[in-house]
């Protein structure tokens, strides 16, 4: 097959763009030609894409002026919509240059036999081509999440009701989901929310998965402090925060903090006083596996996050994990099986959650480990992700829409 993947921009390197790299891989493994179009590629991603074999392939025509702002033509007026930075770029989009660009985008589309758009923009993109480009290949929409700014509120609490609101941005964006031949979710949680916004209930979901061979647990951690290892960007909705005032009321646990982000200025000044915590910044793959393999447990408490890949690497490396209680981490972390599940907002929920396997044995610790990584084997293995993704793509129908 001829598979193009799109996505609205690379900058930062974080889970959205490495389940889109690992389908690359595997599809181009697999004897398929792959294609992945973007607005930007940054260095990393230039990289890291081209170690999969794919071609690629930016997409300057579809945005206006670059990646400013977000600013969005519809019909005759205009209507600006504030949103947090997607890719450590703030989206500049103008209909006008969609339509524009859609007739360019059709025809190129016309040459694969699917098309799966992955992060906004892209959706937009080629919903756009669709519906102005005639003939265009069936689509699969892989749908990390729905956009945030444009549903309040969505990832806010446990429970989502969804009500249509006046926006025609909103609007625009639901015409596109339901239009959709099909939409693929990482997780039950972001399906069921994704099903209510585009009135549809044909929704499956595709758990993400990782190469197994580069994790190899150890066959003991290494002597000291019971260190806690947290990944993340550091941004409000990932709580590290709220992982230092836990951290606080532990006097006898490490904590080392892996990832940067516009918060590691105010996360340090927090973090005052505590000789127990340690910044090591963004690493890279063999230092990030270094890191969980020295770690006894994985902290990873963000709030209304939609899976969380970090739990399935320390997972890999037999690491038992203090995970949210709600969002995608609930279905990969079992209680009391595979780690803990905590109320990711509570410094003394999370602190009660580290203390629980603080004070297991070592051998209870590794139990939890064995199961951890087990499951991984079974549920969140890359071969399955992609072998799943494979059979959608092989079951469409080939006929033009």
């Amino acid at each position: 097959m001829k598979i193009a993947l799109l996505q609205g921009a690379f900058g930062a390197w974080g889970g959205a763009e490495q389940l889109l790299a690992l389908l690359a891989e595997g599809f181009v493994a697999r004897g398929h030609h792959v294609t992945v179009m973007s607005g930007d590629f940054s260095e990393i991603a230039h990289e890291r894409l081209t170690r999969t074999g794919a071609t690629l392939e930016t997409l300057t025509h579809m945005h206006g002026q670059g990646w400013k702002r977000l600013q969005v033509r519809l019909g005759g007026g205009r209507a600006r919509v504030d949103v947090a930075p997607l890719a450590d770029h703030v989206v500049r989009l103008d209909r006008g240059a969609m339509v524009r660009g859609a007739g360019m985008l059709a025809r190129r589309l016309q040459q694969f036999d699917v098309v799966s758009p992955h992060n906004f923009p892209s959706p937009w993109w080629v919903a756009e081509a669709c519906w102005r480009g005639g003939d265009t290949p069936p689509v699969v929409w892989h749908c990390n999440e729905p956009s945030r700014s444009l549903y309040p509120g969505l990832f806010d609490a446990a429970s989502f009701q969804f009500t249509p609101s006046k926006d025609p941005l909103q609007a625009h964006d639901r015409k596109a989901g339901h239009w959709f031949g099909s939409i693929v979710y990482l997780s039950h949680y972001v399906a069921a929310r994704g099903n209510a916004i585009f009135d549809r209930d044909d929704a499956r979901v595709v758990y993400p998965g990782i190469p197994l061979d580069p994790y190899v647990p150890r066959p003991q951690r290494r002597p000291g402090p019971f260190r806690v290892l947290t990944v993340n960007r550091l941004v409000g909705p990932k709580n590290v925060d709220v992982a230092l005032d836990a951290v606080r009321k532990l006097p006898d646990v490490e904590l080392h903090i892996v990832g940067d982000g516009p918060l590691m200025d105010d996360l340090r000044a927090r973090a005052a006083g505590l000789e127990r915590v340690r910044f090591d910044g963004f690493l890279g793959d063999e230092g990030l596996r270094a890191a969980y393999a020295d770690a006894d447990a994985l902290l990873f408490i963000p709030t209304g996050e939609p899976f969380g890949l970090v739990l399935l690497e320390a997972a890999a490396l037999g690491v038992p994990a203090v995970a949210s209680n709600h969002g995608g981490p609930s279905e990969i972390v079992v209680e009391g099986q595979t780690g803990t599940r905590v109320d990711p907002t509570s410094a003394e929920a999370v602190a009660a959650g580290l203390r629980r396997l603080q004070s297991m044995s070592p051998e209870d610790r590794r139990r939890l480990g064995d199961a951890a990584r087990l499951r991984v084997e079974q549920l969140f293995s890359v071969d399955r992700f992609v072998s799943e993704y494979e059979r959608i793509f092989q079951g469409l129908d080939s006929v033009k829409r």
